[in-house]
């Protein structure tokens, strides 16, 4: 099973995303104002979340027949926390996450640190040209030569090894911050990261490098 969130960050190319998103989503969540987002991807949302400071109030009442849990602007958790919590007790494969790499660079950092705190959740957080998602035990990559493989460590990661890549590691320890593990790819058709110990994020571009 599959969940997709749907934030309200700009998204540039609609076809293209629609390139990297699943077929078939068993649950859409809306959160806030990515309800403007609903018509251009062709999709119908489960439950609309959030506090609705940014949701087109005609948009909401043409989604009127749609749940919608409403939380108060002042609040502890940011709308996409609270959406991954709503998720927190599915048993969904893969959550994709779409529009929530936007201009606030705040809420984009916030993001990307949700990705560590459930990576029990699986989520990926995709936009027309990257993924994102944090990594967890041995990772096997297939079918992505000519994309660009980053680890991002967000602690000092222990033990990396790296097969399959153009700049290989064994059994090295990443310091953090660093940019040691940036911009890798694939020489092989399969490869794959195994990290002993740490908090990493895997991005993957779309793009060639």
């Amino acid at each position: 099973m599959k969940a997709l969130l749907l934030g309200a960050a700009g998204i540039g190319d609609y076809e293209q995303l629609k390139g990297q998103l699943s077929e078939d989503y068993d649950y859409v969540l809306c959160v806030d104002g990515g309800i403007r987002h609903l018509e251009p991807l062709g999709l119908t949302p489960d439950l609309i979340i959030g506090d609705m400071d940014s949701a087109d109030p005609e948009a909401l009442k043409a989604l009127q027949s749609v749940p919608v849990k409403r939380f108060p602007v002042m609040k502890d958790e940011s709308d996409s926390e609270l959406a991954l919590l709503e998720l927190g007790d599915s048993e969904y494969e893969v959550i994709h996450m779409v529009g929530f790499y936007g201009s606030r660079w705040d809420h984009t950092l916030v993001n990307f640190g949700l990705l560590i705190k459930y990576a029990h959740l699986n989520v990926h957080m995709i936009d027309e040209n990257n993924r994102a998602f944090a990594g967890r035990g041995r990772i096997e990559l297939q079918g992505l030569q000519d994309r660009v493989v980053s680890l991002i460590p967000m602690t000092p990661i222990f033990g990396v090894t790296l097969t399959g890549m153009k700049y290989p590691l064994n059994d090295v320890d990443v310091a953090y911050p660093t940019s040691l593990t940036l911009s890798n790819s694939l020489v092989d058709s399969r490869g794959s990261i195994e990290v002993r110990e740490g908090k990493y994020i895997v991005v993957i571009s779309m793009a060639a490098q």
